[in-house]
């Protein structure tokens, strides 16, 4: 199963988080979220965050970027990735 990561276009934090994936060898999905009202309200209603970048694995969610948060957040489901 692969990441999704949700992106606003013009974030430091979303090109940082998905560097972090590409230089570990992450398979992820990236999609922007720029302009798109419904998906912004639909993952503030699924995951309770309202900034980017959303990391979701296996129906869990985590947001921003902190690399320690990020490393046990991608440790805590290693079959998902």
């Amino acid at each position: 199963m692969k990441l999704t990561i949700y992106t606003l276009k013009d974030c430091p934090a979303c090109h940082k988080t998905m560097q972090y994936l590409k230089n570990h060898h992450f398979d992820f999905q990236e999609i922007q979220i720029n302009n798109n009202l419904a998906l912004m309200k639909e993952l503030k209603a699924k995951s309770g965050f309202v900034t980017v970048p959303i990391i979701e694995m296996a129906g869990k969610y985590l947001t921003n970027f902190e690399e320690r948060e990020l490393e046990d957040f991608l440790a805590k489901n290693p079959s998902s990735y």
